[in-house]
């Protein structure tokens, strides 16, 4: 059987929460594993960061606004313009003003949850986010099999490239 997750396969996503509250880590720690995502975590956006460099299996991140030594905000800028792949970035706070919301958004965030976390919600802005990880990654796949297309007849992997380049 096929799942969102087997799609993303041979590449093993990670999941990466970020919060300076222990209890609020910990529980959306929980309800993330549950899943059946690898967690790593991370209490301030200095240290989510370095995780985030470290790790390129990370394709999803959690991450609360308030935090010390670096706020969320300035962790998903830094994410937006480190990133390799596309990272799906959702904000789950206790702000719930709307210059909150549009200033995360505006700084690159994906979605935005208030806390506290309802674990069907949360499992819903994940699976939404696996979704668009999954996407990427067939349209990777179909540029390899241009590529190798290509090996065999120059022609064909010229235009399966200008076919590609048009649909994107």
């Amino acid at each position: 059987m096929v799942t969102e997750m087997s799609l993303l396969q041979p590449q093993k996503l990670s999941v990466l929460i970020v919060d300076d509250d222990s209890a609020q880590l910990m529980l959306v720690r929980m309800l993330v594993e549950q899943q059946g995502y690898d967690v790593i975590t991370a209490c301030n956006g200095v240290d989510a960061l370095q995780l985030f460099r470290a790790n390129p299996d990370i394709r999803l991140v959690v991450t609360d606004l308030d935090m010390p030594l670096m706020d969320g905000f300035e962790l998903i800028r830094r994410i937006r313009q480190e990133q390799t792949k596309y990272t799906y970035l959702i904000v789950l706070t206790s702000h719930e003003a709307q210059h909150a919301v549009v200033a995360a958004l505006n700084d690159g965030a994906d979605d935005f949850l208030t806390k506290p976390a309802f674990n069907e919600e949360l499992q819903l802005r994940i699976k939404s986010g696996i979704r668009l990880l999954r996407l990427e990654s067939q349209d990777e796949l179909i540029f390899s099999m241009a590529r190798l297309s290509e090996y065999r007849s120059e022609e064909t992997g010229y235009h399966l490239e200008k076919v590609q380049h048009y649909t994107s």
